[in-house]
């Protein structure tokens, strides 16, 4: 994404500093990106999974239940589990500049339209009402934030003019 919200401030000078040709992404995604792009799948927007509104989630109904607010029964359980499922993830996203047709995937991710996507879900796939834990949650995301890098690695370079990989 080219910067032309944000500009530079100098840590020990102060300075307004311009940086042309310069576009600011997530740390975590930064090494992806850049493969990305030098490989010719050029990016425009881009953001890791945050574990904040799942771990969030997770706390409320957690507290719901255990302050009884909420009686689980087979019915609640699973309308529970559909309302959960609709809010409860936080997505790794990169949106290309073009639409790209990839043969193969890193585990968990989906493309939709010109976007790449995962969505990390705070439920644990159980039959019962069980979340990951924080650690879980952080394991999860750095494990794909690395088959991501790994697959950007392993793509071929993009030649002009094509769209299938």
């Amino acid at each position: 994404m080219k910067n032309d919200i944000f500009t530079c401030i100098n840590a020990t000078t102060f300075k307004i500093e311009k940086m042309k040709n310069y576009f600011i992404v997530d740390k975590k995604l930064a090494n992806t990106i850049s493969i990305l792009n030098k490989k010719g799948y050029y990016t425009e927007i881009c953001d890791s999974a945050k574990l904040f509104k799942p771990f969030l989630i997770a706390n409320i109904i957690h507290n719901l239940i255990e302050e009884k607010l909420i009686e689980i029964n087979d019915e609640v359980k699973e309308k529970l589990k559909k309302v959960i499922d609709i809010v409860d993830y936080e997505s790794t996203i990169i949106i290309f500049k073009d639409k790209y047709l990839f043969n193969k995937l890193p585990e968990g991710f989906k493309v939709v339209e010109n976007g790449l996507y995962y969505n990390l879900k705070i439920l644990k796939d159980s039959p019962n009402i069980e979340f990951k834990s924080l650690v879980e949650l952080e394991i999860e995301n750095e494990k794909s934030l690395k088959a991501l890098e790994t697959w950007a690695d392993k793509l071929p370079i993009k030649k002009d003019g094509t769209d299938n990989i």
